[in-house]
């Protein structure tokens, strides 16, 4: 792979991390013994999340003018029969906005405070009207931001895209060298990484917050980097290769920053494995006290991983309908909401206590699993992918999307809400549901699968 080519993944995996990290990534590691998460969460994102990555490339590629939920869903139903389930993937986006601007805001002003602190010799009062003025400056960013994106200016976002990509690049290299080299315990730390904090967590627990996050990483963000890589010089010979790679980015970017974070804390880390919720402010307030080059570093990579998928997000709502009005709705929507959040004094949003949204994130990437696996055929998409790009998937990669992917997920999730129930009976409920959902896929298939390749 090229220059060109290398730049893609490292964004995908740039903007897979934000979203992770926005939605409570690094408390969820705190709580569920470090390495072990990221094991489950390597195994569903590879498992779970590399066949849709390979086909949502292949589909980009072929298809450029797919580039929303609701567009994708009515070219492969071949109806707007399913829209509300475009409605529901644009409230995640809403709420993925909301989180977004809100922790840009709380980083800002922390780290235009702390400046300041340096500067001039003394503090800040830790109020609200700074955290309102850092919303401000990120407000009138994205609305120029915006605007460039409704003019049709894509060659100067895409052009800051890439700076702001490898920018944040070299933050994490640095940072992660300057910890190898001036931490004398963090090869010790390093290790204890994988030591187990809370013993109340189950494993069910976990497996459920991994599988969420590994659907968040490599699937809902797959709506936003759509539009961003469109026309980018990536070839259909290239398909695994990307695939693999943006996935690989998200890992490792995610992993390199928990470990330069937990390696920081030294011994505050022991005194945060009690906590189930920990704000990742008070974790950078912990940093700064033992790190103040660490803290700044961290502080701007995270608020360009944010900037960056905040541009996403946005190009992802200028596509979503032509009615002007609609788009300002949907950007105005969390501006509201994270202005009530600063002005009620919230510091963190539990993520992790979002059942209900766990539950819509997985079942809008079941429903996307259905009808590409059963409504367009698993067995056909095959064979167009083989006549297009000569790339031939192996019977498996069928067979797990209409069967291993669905069956893994309902497991989790029957595991989850049957959590005091026998393995054989949580088993046995996940077969009695996986019989259910294979003969409505039957039926459907019949119904609505008329194409003919």
């Amino acid at each position: 792979m090229n220059i060109k080519q290398i730049y893609s993944p490292i964004l995908i995996g740039i903007i897979s991390t934000a979203i992770c990290f926005n939605f409570g990534f690094l408390t969820t590691v705190f709580s569920y013994s470090g390495l072990k998460f990221f094991y489950a969460y390597i195994i569903f994102s590879i498992l779970i999340c590399y066949p849709i990555n390979l086909i949502a490339f292949y589909i980009s590629k072929l298809h450029p003018e797919i580039n929303t939920h609701s567009s994708l869903t009515k070219y492969i139903v071949g109806s707007s029969k399913f829209r509300s389930i475009s409605v529901l993937f644009t409230g995640i986006l809403i709420i993925l906005l909301t989180l977004i601007l809100f922790t840009i805001s709380v980083y800002l002003s922390d780290f235009i405070r702390s400046i300041y602190t340096i500067t001039f010799t003394n503090t800040l009062d830790n109020n609200t009207n700074l955290t309102l003025i850092s919303l401000g400056i990120v407000f009138i960013y994205i609305s120029i931001l915006f605007i460039l994106s409704l003019l049709r200016v894509e060659i100067y976002i895409k052009s800051f895209f890439k700076f702001l990509a490898f920018v944040s690049l070299v933050l994490v290299i640095v940072t992660v060298l300057i910890i190898r080299y001036t931490s004398p315990h963090s090869l010790i730390e390093f290790k204890n990484f994988n030591a187990p904090y809370s013993q109340t967590n189950t494993l069910s627990s976990m497996l459920l917050m991994a599988l969420v996050y590994a659907i968040l990483s490599n699937f809902i963000s797959l709506a936003f980097y759509k539009n961003i890589l469109t026309n980018l010089n990536t070839s259909f010979n290239n398909l695994r290769t990307i695939s693999f790679s943006s996935m690989f980015y998200n890992i490792l970017f995610s992993l390199l920053i928990c470990m330069t974070i937990y390696t920081t804390l030294g011994n505050y880390s022991i005194f945060l494995q009690s906590m189930d919720e920990v704000p990742l402010v008070t974790i950078f307030s912990l940093i700064k006290q033992n790190s103040f080059t660490v803290y700044t570093l961290l502080e701007v990579t995270f608020i360009l991983f944010n900037l960056i998928t905040v541009i996403s997000a946005l190009v992802y709502i200028t596509k979503i309908t032509n009615k002007f009005y609609i788009k300002v709705a949907i950007s105005i929507i969390p501006l509201l909401i994270t202005i009530s959040l600063i002005l009620q004094g919230a510091a963190h949003v539990s993520f992790s206590k979002m059942f209900a949204l766990h539950l819509i994130i997985i079942f809008i990437f079941l429903f996307d699993i259905f009808i590409i696996s059963w409504i367009y055929d698993a067995q056909k998409l095959s064979y167009e992918i083989l006549k297009n790009t000569n790339i031939k998937l192996s019977p498996i990669f069928n067979i797990s999307l209409r069967i291993i992917i669905p069956f893994i997920c309902i497991y989790i999730i029957v595991g989850y809400i049957f959590l005091c129930k026998s393995v054989i009976l949580q088993i046995l409920i996940a077969v009695i549901c996986m019989i259910i959902y294979i003969s409505t896929g039957i039926i459907s298939n019949k119904v609505f699968n008329k194409r003919k390749f």
